[in-house]
């Protein structure tokens, strides 16, 4: 199975890295993890490495160009049947019971789940719960906070992250005291949500970060970063760095950071610098794998339609054996399109596939698929919301937290 790294921290990508551990893959949310890419990511934060923000790739998709339903809209609140959660029991196992129930009890089911997962044992599991708090940050803004005093260094960038992505301004405070954090992921976050919440920071460490920083994730990170703060000034820095740090960075790493700079080089108007993402959709080697997951899952979150059509294509791509994508790139390809407005049957069909796969990174997937295609996959993320593995099941509430 292909092991790409998310390698950003997306407040709505979680931490599921397919198998990478947060340590080795890159960054959280700089999306969110193969996807690894920046976002599948699916090992669990280690207790002691710096974090990234992985976002999984999520999701499948391999649905035939003429049958693709373009732009269908999803209905918001329809009712659904659907377990119930029984939220007391310490494993979270759901008591089935045949009732219909609207969107919202489903919601509030999964807050209740969201919260209790956000005090898990495993780092990876808090660290995607306050991911899934970012969903909704009046509610649960306590296990937001939380996140900025964790012990382990991903969740805490995570959470500031989300203060940031949200505009939290009354959790400033406490971010700005992780500007001082030992840990240089930790820190760029916070610097990142301070100016997000209208206070002053000094972005000259983010620069430093982004040239000479010993961790490629960090650069990466960096990079993101610039990205998102959205000051056009970063341009000739950015493009400084993917000339001068790319020649420094080991040749395995080097076409995911230029891949990081790209994006942010678009978020800055650079749109001419896309075509360097399209282009990455086509690996040539197996290697390439990675760029292509992380391409994709950039695209999707650009909602950029000039590329839907290359990627319904790639959704239903065989090789010489009959062989499609693998399950991690497809994935990724049907959450793509979902955000770009294309949703319909087949992406469901392909979730399935994968819901009830051995692989909780797989599962964690399909999910974020059912997610994106709107209210109609209710029922089947509330079922998945008793899966026996933590990762899994906050995969499934976040999912249903971005059903609005």
């Amino acid at each position: 199975m292909l092991q790409a790294c998310v390698y950003r921290v997306s407040v709505v990508g979680l931490v599921v890295a397919c198998g990478c551990a947060m340590s080795a893959c890159s960054t959280m949310g700089s999306r969110k993890p193969l996807p690894s890419r920046e976002a599948s990511r699916q090992a669990a934060v280690s207790e002691q490495e710096a974090p990234k923000a992985e976002k999984p790739i999520a999701q499948a998709f391999a649905e035939p160009r003429e049958e693709r339903v373009i732009g269908a809209r999803v209905p918001q609140s329809q009712p659904v049947s659907v377990p119930v959660v029984n939220a007391e029991s310490a494993d979270l196992p759901v008591q089935t019971t045949d009732v219909r129930v609207t969107s919202s009890a489903v919601r509030e089911q999964a807050m209740v789940m969201i919260e209790k997962l956000s005090r898990d044992e495993n780092a990876q599991v808090r660290g995607m719960a306050v991911e899934a708090a970012a969903m909704s940050p009046q509610r649960l803004r306590d296990i937001i906070e939380a996140g900025l005093k964790d012990d382990n260094t991903g969740v805490r960038s995570i959470a500031a992250m989300a203060v940031g992505k949200n505009q939290l301004r009354d959790l400033r405070p406490q971010v700005e005291k992780l500007m001082n954090d030992g840990n240089n992921h930790v820190r760029a976050s916070a610097i990142y949500a301070t100016l997000r919440t209208g206070g002053k920071a000094d972005q000259s460490p983010l620069a430093e970060m982004l040239f000479s920083d010993a961790s490629p994730m960090i650069s990466r990170h960096a990079a993101f970063l610039l990205g998102e703060i959205g000051n056009k000034s970063a341009v000739p820095l950015l493009r400084s760095a993917a000339i001068d740090r790319t020649k420094q960075l080991p040749p395995d790493q080097q076409p995911i950071f230029q891949l990081m700079v790209t994006e942010s080089l678009v978020k800055l108007g650079e749109t001419k610098e896309k075509a360097a993402i399209q282009a990455a959709l086509y690996p040539s080697q197996p290697g390439e794998m990675e760029s292509m997951a992380l391409a994709v899952q950039m695209l999707g979150e650009m909602k950029d339609r000039d590329s839907q059509g290359q990627l319904i294509n790639l959704a239903s791509y065989r090789d010489n054996a009959g062989q499609p994508y693998p399950p991690e790139i497809r994935l990724g390809i049907a959450l793509a399109l979902a955000r770009m407005g294309v949703v319909g049957s087949e992406g469901v069909v392909i979730a399935d596939e994968f819901a009830k796969n051995d692989n909780a990174a797989l599962r964690s997937q399909a999910a974020f698929v059912y997610g994106a295609q709107g209210a109609s996959s209710l029922d089947k993320l509330a079922e998945m919301m008793k899966d026996p593995n933590p990762q899994v099941r906050v995969s499934a509430a976040a999912s249903v937290m971005r059903n609005r």
